[in-house]
């Protein structure tokens, strides 16, 4: 019997000894990002999974319940949220019209932790008829530190998966149960900080280091509900999140993604889309760090798409995914019993309306894709962006810029054997960019994120930049002392230009002239699409609707372009206050 199915009966149970208990309510926020995250403007237009996941979970398995989430970066007065001067959740408001028995605090995004704790001490603080009976924070950053969150006044931090044990941690603090035999949470027993480990070996992350930290087995994904939409309030959900595969098989020592992969079935994703579109919803996004990470299945879900699709004659859909760039040049051995090569896969792909691809690139120089533990050569990234491109895929270029390598590691170095400059580098990266010429291009500075295997030496080395408030931990501000040879101020100024020269080109220094032009060019675009619609038809055999496609690509692909100046102009004119902090911090810290 699936464990989830076991705990579910044993729930029933408890409640048919108390058959009075009035329905209650659980509460899932998603804390908002604040006004100067640039990211706010993507997640005005979806919501994270997670928080839906955990929602749904919990209201399936308890009868009594009822369950909302709360996305602040996706919630308007028009559709009813009571709202505070900063455009965020008026959460007192919110507990007044509709008391929350138990809440919930996602907190994975380490500069959404301000937000979350204001939002815990903000529940603390309410009048007794307000106050929730339990506050539970999740998420990788509350995972990896949870103290702040308990001292803040939440009662419980998951670690981990919460899915596995979120019905039950809900109804021991809406019924004030023990939590002693709940796993994998941490919590406070009067002065003592308590963490429960995990009794049953099926439900630990396997990876090393992370024995503590809950994960649902693949023997019971297939048993959990599909994510419920429908319980996000105040939102408008134009991307529609879904996911297929947790964990990741790769080691990168930036990423805090770690645990054995795991897979739901293709039929079950493919099934979640219908049901997304059958409600008008034309958008999705695989949030899967690699889509190809399970590659027989992954082949299978593309031809029950593909199925589908061509079958039912469906139009509109629009698909986005994240994959390796490796892809491209896929060859199957004789033992995997996959039969479809790289390019045969992603013509398989363009087939299931997947348009957009996003693309982790990192780095074009070798002594940093070594130190990240992708030892990729320039030239097969280049080649396979070309293959990528030739299939006519959005390609979404994802680099770190200024990535630090560990003492005893070699650094990069120029044609004279110098160490390398942060301009220096720069040029490497430019010159990579516009020979691989992505549709878009997103360059983060390196984040040391709490957790990782790069943040445990940064920290041994005093490298950590102390001071920096949590708000601006994005991957757009300087966290650390660079290596040798660059400064933290050189490194920022570097990385914001890559983003300047590619959407604004040689008027880069000019932003909002940049941002006139791309203004026009959208304009020109809108206005010549009738005609380029009609020149082009006969290459494509006169069929309107196919004929449509390129103009309506290019008017996206502008917009797109007008939106990342837009964002770039206004993260400048907030960069000087930083600018002055990242100077006081770095004369404060230890030169490399």
């Amino acid at each position: 019997m699936l464990v989830l199915y076991a705990r579910s009966l044993l729930i029933e149970t408890h409640i048919r000894e108390d058959k009075m208990m009035s329905r209650e309510l659980f509460r899932v926020i998603d804390p908002g990002y604040g006004k100067r995250n640039i990211f706010r403007f993507a997640a005005m237009i979806t919501v994270s999974l997670g928080p839906v996941v955990v929602a749904t979970i919990a209201k399936w398995l308890l009868p009594w319940l009822d369950a909302e989430v709360v996305s602040e970066n996706n919630v308007s007065k028009k559709r009813g949220a009571p709202l505070d001067d900063d455009g965020l959740i008026d959460h007192i408001a919110l507990q007044t019209r509709n008391r929350a028995t138990v809440v919930g605090i996602s907190a994975s995004i380490t500069n959404a932790v301000p937000r979350a704790l204001r939002i815990i001490e903000t529940y603390v603080g309410m009048s007794d008829d307000l106050r929730p009976k339990g506050i539970v924070v999740g998420g990788w950053h509350a995972g990896d530190d949870p103290e702040p969150f308990l001292r803040a006044g939440a009662d419980v931090v998951v670690h981990g998966e919460g899915e596995l044990i979120i019905a039950q941690l809900v109804e021991a603090l809406a019924t004030g149960k023990s939590l002693e035999e709940i796993p994998g949470i941490s919590y406070f027993d009067g002065d003592e900080l308590k963490r429960n480990l995990i009794s049953n070996p099926a439900h630990r992350n396997l990876s090393q280091g992370q024995e503590t930290f809950l994960a649902v087995p693949q023997s019971e994904i297939e048993s959990m509900p599909d994510p419920d939409f429908g319980l996000v309030r105040f939102a408008n959900i134009k991307l529609v999140p879904v996911s297929r595969t947790r964990g990741c098989t790769g080691r990168c020592k930036f990423c805090r993604v770690k645990g054995a992969a795991r897979y739901l079935s293709p039929e079950r994703l493919v099934g979640q889309i219908q049901n997304g579109y059958s409600q008008g919803k034309r958008r999705f996004f695989v949030v899967d760090d690699r889509c190809e990470e399970d590659m027989i299945g992954f082949i299978a879900w593309l031809k029950l798409l593909v199925n589908w699709i061509e079958t039912n004659n469906i139009k509109g859909l629009d698909i986005s995914c994240q994959c390796r760039l490796s892809l491209a040049g896929f060859k199957p051995s004789r033992s995997s019993g996959i039969e479809l090569t790289g390019p045969e896969i992603m013509a398989l792909m363009r087939r299931a309306c997947i348009n957009t691809v996003c693309i982790g690139f990192e780095s074009p120089i070798k002594e940093e894709l070594d130190a990240m533990s992708k030892p990729t050569k320039q030239s097969m990234m280049l080649e396979w962006a070309k293959t990528w491109k030739s299939f006519g895929f959005l390609v979404h270029a994802m680099m770190i810029f200024g990535y630090p390598i560990r003492n005893g590691r070699p650094l990069p170095r120029n044609a004279k054997g110098e160490v390398m400059t942060a301009a220096e580098r720069a040029q490497a990266f430019w010159s990579f960019i516009k020979k691989a010429a992505p549709t878009y291009l997103q360059v983060l500075i390196y984040s040391p994120i709490i957790g990782t295997d790069d943040r445990q030496w940064l920290e041994v080395d005093d490298r950590i930049l102390s001071g920096i408030p949590l708000e601006l931990h994005d991957g757009l501000h300087v966290l650390y002392q660079p290596d040798a040879g660059s400064t933290p101020q050189e490194v920022q100024h570097e990385a914001i230009n890559l983003s300047r020269r590619f959407y604004a080109r040689r008027i880069a220094k000019f932003q909002w002239l940049a941002l006139v032009c791309h203004s026009l060019k959208v304009a020109s675009i809108t206005c010549s699409m009738p005609f380029i619609w009609a020149a082009i038809m006969p290459l494509h055999g006169f069929r309107s609707r196919d004929a449509w496609q390129w103009p309506k690509r290019m008017k996206r692909v502008a917009i797109r372009h007008w939106g990342a100046q837009f964002i770039i102009v206004k993260f400048l004119k907030n960069l000087h206050p930083f600018e002055r902090l990242l100077a006081r911090v770095s004369h404060q810290g230890n030169s490399v």
